[in-house]
């Protein structure tokens, strides 16, 4: 059985891999139902506005479903030991070219501020890009 391009061990799956490579594609392993995460509609909803995307009813059940989906094989991934495992950010070691972390002065807030066209005090007032979350 191939996941992700690469073969599971297995004589048939040996036997198939050499006469032609799947290596680069991906194929999920069917799920079973229990495995499924459940989303909400409302959740569903709340995500799409969120990626402003504009589903649907018929497409929010689906995407639901999808997620869902998607959701479990993390928890498959989370079900995972690696408790001897170092933490690693790349596969192989990189060295990132960085500045040090030194502090230095800040701007000065009303330095800060004078280009800012609305101002509350010393913050600066933003329209709402999401529908609903005027406060």
């Amino acid at each position: 059985m191939t996941i992700c391009g690469w073969v599971r061990s297995s004589p048939v799956a040996s036997a198939a891999a050499s006469r032609s490579s799947s290596r680069g594609r991906c194929h999920p392993l069917p799920l079973r139902s229990e495995q499924v995460a459940e989303l909400t509609r409302k959740e569903v909803e709340e995500l799409a506005l969120l990626a402003r995307l504009h589903l649907e009813p018929d497409e929010l059940d689906r995407i639901g479903s999808e997620l869902g989906t998607i959701l479990a094989y993390f928890g498959t991934i989370a079900a995972v030991d690696t408790t001897d495992v170092p933490p690693m950010t790349h596969a192989v070691p990189v060295d990132l070219a960085l500045r040090a972390d030194d502090p230095a002065p800040s701007l000065p807030v009303a330095e800060a501020l004078r280009g800012a066209p609305k101002r509350d005090g010393d913050l600066i007032v933003v329209p709402a890009i999401i529908p609903g979350s005027e406060s």
